[in-house]
Formats: C-alpha cells, sequence, structure tokens
C-alpha cells in the first residue's frame, strides 16, 4: 500500500527524484565533510596550550541524511566539565559514512569521562581534542575503514548485500 506522499507520483517521477536526491547528497557529503573538519581544525588551533578539566560526556545524538545510494551521519556528543567550582558545557560533532557507524561513535563515550581544554580568561570557551584523550576514544571501528563502509553500504543498498554477484 503505497505511502499518501506516493500516491498519484508515477515509480519513474519516483526514481527520478530519488537519483537527483541522492546525487545532491553524495557531492555534497565530501565538501560537508571537508567543512567539518577544517572548522574543527579551526577551533583546536592554540588549544593544546589551555588548560585542561576533568569533563564527563553527558549526551549524545546522531542526525541522518538519507539518500538513495548515499547516506551520511553526523553524531554530536554534549560534554559538561567543572572549573573553579562552576560548571560549563560544550558539544563537539563528527561525520560518518553511515548512521550505524555514528551510533558505535556515540554510545562507546556515553557517560565517560573527558579532558576538556578551557580558555584560562573565559571558561566557557572549550575544545575537546582527541589528542587529550585515552587512546580508545580515537578507534572508531576497529578494522572498519571509511572505505569498506562506503563499499559495504552501497552494496548493501544495489544488491541487497550481496558484494560478489551482480545486480538483480
Amino acid at each position: 500500500m503505497p505511502h499518501d506522499s506516493q500516491r498519484g507520483v508515477s515509480p519513474e517521477l519516483q526514481f527520478i527524484a530519488g537519483t537527483v536526491y541522492s546525487t545532491v547528497v553524495a557531492v555534497l557529503w565530501l565538501p560537508a565533510f571537508a567543512v567539518r573538519r577544517a572548522a574543527r581544525f579551526a577551533k583546536e588551533i592554540g588549544t593544546g596550550t589551555w588548560p585542561r578539566a576533568n569533563g564527563t560526556i553527558t549526551a549524545g545524538d546522531v542526525k541522518v541524511f538519507h539518500g538513495w545510494a548515499v547516506d551520511y551521519a553526523v553524531g554530536r556528543l554534549d560534554y559538561s566539565y567543572r572549573v573553579a567550582g562552576e560548571y560549563y558545557a560544550g558539544s563537539i560533532t563528527r561525520q560518518f559514512p553511515d548512521e550505524h557507524a555514528a551510533w558505535d561513535f556515540i554510545n562507546a563515550r556515553r557517560d565517560k569521562p573527558v579532558v576538556v581544554r578551557y580558555k584560562d580568561d573565559n571558561a566557557p570557551s572549550s575544545a575537546l581534542r582527541d589528542q587529550d584523550q585515552e587512546i580508545s576514544w580515537r578507534t572508531v571501528t576497529p578494522g572498519r575503514g571509511f572505505l569498506i563502509t562506503v563499499w559495504r553500504h552501497w552494496c548493501d543498498e544495489f544488491w541487497g548485500g550481496e558484494r560478489n554477484s551482480a545486480p538483480r
């Protein structure tokens, strides 16, 4: 039974719309990743000399962008820390090639202690740097590289998970 949004729309038009949408997501995925990475790098410039505070990951969420052939997800971790008796909070985001990888990142870090860098004269200004965290923080999904994840996703979408067979 078709969804209300699909009534009166031909399958050909749905296919074209899905293809165009997926192409836009695919074309914008890499620039979005690059912009997020550059913004993160720019935010962390100079924070290596800031004082450290112990903090905790307080929450996490994932926002998924679906396309026909390409998906990506943005994971967000919220953290809190204490400086001179006052509590402060911040957040970080990371982009992933699929929702599963993003949730793996979020769930592995939920309620974990972290090291937070804060600006000495402005404690609400903070950074959560990968270099300051324990080694497990940096390992997103062991054995699952970026290209392998993208390849598996495309195989699942096009061939129903059968990587070594032709499309059906």
